[in-house]
């Protein structure tokens, strides 16, 4: 290789260098200017073009950035997802609620990501943590949902008129929920969200443990709601601080043990018939006995579904009415500083 080339390949290092530093934060710029100024000093070409694309790794890697390129390929894809799924589903007021359902879900993370009405995700690891589950556990009960009511030929008409719009104002609410309470500004400190976060998962372990150990699942919702209460007040009693972050913590836990509980036992209700509980009457013909078993077994827990929406519900109204600017996390252009994490 000619010299001339040496000199065209090293630029062309620098110039993708130069295209990462671009796509850093701004709190990173100067981390990005001094990897430009540690790159001319580096002489051999492979050692060159090994540093550069190491940064272009780093720049790609940071959350923004992986936000900024996914989404607009993830929300088409999540439209024609549900748009294929539903394919089998025969009447078409029935497919057509259940694609605005995903639509409905899609444009409210959309406006997640706005300054307005709620905010864009605060940038502490725990919130973000938190939206990311809220979001996991919102778009599995859909799909959960969509997978139930496409395979089914019964009520389709009132499945279509009723159960879906009220499913996908239920869900709209759960998901207002976790953005709310992990936008900047949000009045929901850290503490209180790991605290609702970590009892709302720790109540619905505990009561799932013994349904897996023991199938089926209980016919009764009754334990399902104690483990609920159980979580807002193990997170009342662990909080710490003022009052409504006590209640912030509260109604967190109800949130996640409600949406987590639905989550799992209708997920075991649909794919694993052995946990499902024979609560049919005699006369039901074998043929017909799975489905009828399931969907009286379901029943209960869309109850535990909407008694966690209520409370998601007011957890939204208290965040929303109490809102105050949050202080500038470190690393952010307002400090000053570079933040590394």
């Amino acid at each position: 290789m000619t010299h001339a080339e040496d000199e065209t390949t090293a630029d062309m290092a620098g110039r993708l260098l130069g295209w990462a530093v671009l796509l850093l934060p701004a709190g990173r710029r100067e981390w990005g200017r001094a990897m430009q100024a540690e790159l001319a000093r580096i002489e051999p070409r492979p050692a060159r073009w090994r540093f550069a694309l190491g940064c272009v790794r780093v720049s790609l890697t940071q959350p923004r950035k992986l936000g900024a390129f996914t989404y607009p390929l993830l929300v088409p894809g999540v439209i024609a997802g549900a748009v294929i799924w539903t394919g089998k589903v025969a009447y078409a007021p029935l497919r057509g609620g259940l694609i605005a359902l995903v639509v409905t879900l899609v444009a409210m993370s959309w406006l997640a990501r706005r300054p307005w009405p709620f905010g864009p995700v605060d940038q502490d690891r725990i919130a973000r943590l938190v939206r990311a589950g809220g979001y996991a556990l919102v778009g599995t009960a859909a799909l959960l949902i969509i997978n139930g009511f496409s395979s089914t030929t019964a009520n389709l008409e009132e499945k279509a008129q009723v159960g879906v719009p009220i499913l996908a104002c239920v869900l709209t609410i759960y998901m207002v929920a976790f953005v709310t309470m992990t936008a900047r500004g949000s009045a929901a400190r850290v503490q209180a969200l790991a605290i609702g976060g970590g009892c709302g998962i720790a109540a619905a372990v505990v009561y799932l443990l013994p349904v897996l150990v023991r199938p089926p699942l209980p016919v009764s919702n009754g334990w399902a709601i104690a483990a609920v209460a159980a979580a807002a007040c193990a997170a009342t009693l662990i909080g710490r601080g003022r009052a409504d972050q006590r209640l912030v913590a509260a109604l967190s836990a109800v949130t996640v043990a409600a949406l987590l509980i639905f989550v799992s036992v209708d997920g075991l209700l649909q794919f694993f018939p052995r946990w499902v509980p024979d609560t049919s009457p005699a006369n039901v013909p074998a043929a017909d006995r799975l489905a009828n078993n399931r969907a009286g077994a379901e029943d209960p827990y869309f109850a535990v579904l909407l008694l966690g929406c209520l409370l998601a519900a007011a957890l939204s109204i208290v965040i929303l009415v109490t809102r105050r600017p949050r202080p500038e996390p470190a690393g952010s252009p307002a400090t000053g500083h570079s933040n590394t994490s």
